[in-house]
This record gives structure tokens, C-alpha cells and sequence, in this order.
């Protein structure tokens, strides 16, 4: 029996991006900034009930709250393509956070589509993020705006 191929992205690529990008939603930063504008090729993603959020508005949904945390749980990797070089990421992300103004916790399950390629100049960007779905687990909130109920 012989090993699939090294993806053309890693998984440890693919951690590293994501963490950073959810260490930049953590600090309320503007969602035009240059850098993070760079790392998104559509400029935004797609919430769990479909609507489209550029990095601006995402940014302004996750301002009300504080201690986010993201959670791993599993992760399959697809190569689509080598040149460019592109994967298709499918993942589940625990996640909770702490609505500021009331102190209510959000307990949540999200499901993640990414589309993550490598740019000629081998930095790695989003060229899709969707969030299919996300599953509120007994937090006593519920995000405003991220499509509450989808499942």
C-alpha cells in the first residue's frame, strides 16, 4: 500500500495561517487592513447562512466579544491542484467566547470550507472561507449575525 503525497499546503501551514488569522479577529483590528486584505482573494467570507461578510464586518462582529477561543478538531486536507499550488481544507472548530457588554458565553461548533493556495512568493492565502454551518452547544448566547440556528 503507498502513502498519499505530501499535500502541496501543509497541515502545519494551514494551522499556522488560520491561528494567525483568528489571533487578527482577536484584536479588533481594522478588516481593511493591507496585510489580512492580502491573505483573503475573494476580500471577505461566506457565513453560515450564506451571506457574504468582507473583512471589515467580520471584524465588527467579533469586537462585542472577548476570550475567543478556538479549538481543533479534525481536519482533512485535499490537494486540488499543484500549480498553483491549492488544497481544500474541511475542518470542525470548536469555539466559544464571552459577550462583553452581558458576560454570556457563546459555546459553538463551527464547520470551515477553506480554499488556502500558495502565492508565487510562497506566502498562503485564503481563496475561499466558508463557514457551512454552526451548531450552538448550551453557551447562554448566541452570536448576532453568524447565521444562529444553521446547522
Amino acid at each position: 500500500m503507498s502513502t498519499p503525497p505530501d499535500p502541496v499546503v501543509s497541515a502545519e501551514d494551514i494551522r499556522t495561517l488560520v491561528e494567525s488569522f483568528w489571533a487578527f479577529v482577536q484584536s479588533g483590528a481594522p478588516g481593511d487592513t493591507p496585510a489580512w486584505q492580502a491573505r483573503f482573494a475573494t476580500g471577505g467570507l461566506v457565513a453560515p447562512d450564506g451571506a457574504f461578510l468582507d473583512l471589515e464586518s467580520h471584524q465588527a462582529l467579533h469586537r462585542p466579544l472577548t476570550a475567543e477561543r478556538h479549538c481543533w478538531r479534525e481536519m482533512t486536507i485535499t490537494t486540488l491542484a499543484s500549480r498553483p499550488p491549492r488544497v481544500l481544507v474541511e475542518t470542525t472548530v470548536s469555539w466559544t467566547a464571552t459577550v462583553r457588554a452581558t458576560d454570556q458565553r457563546i459555546v459553538a461548533e463551527v464547520d470551515q470550507r477553506w480554499i488556502i493556495e500558495r502565492l508565487p512568493t510562497g506566502e498562503l492565502r485564503f481563496n475561499q472561507w466558508w463557514s457551512p454551518a454552526i451548531r450552538y452547544l448550551g453557551g447562554d448566547a448566541i452570536a448576532d449575525g453568524l447565521g444562529a440556528g444553521n446547522s
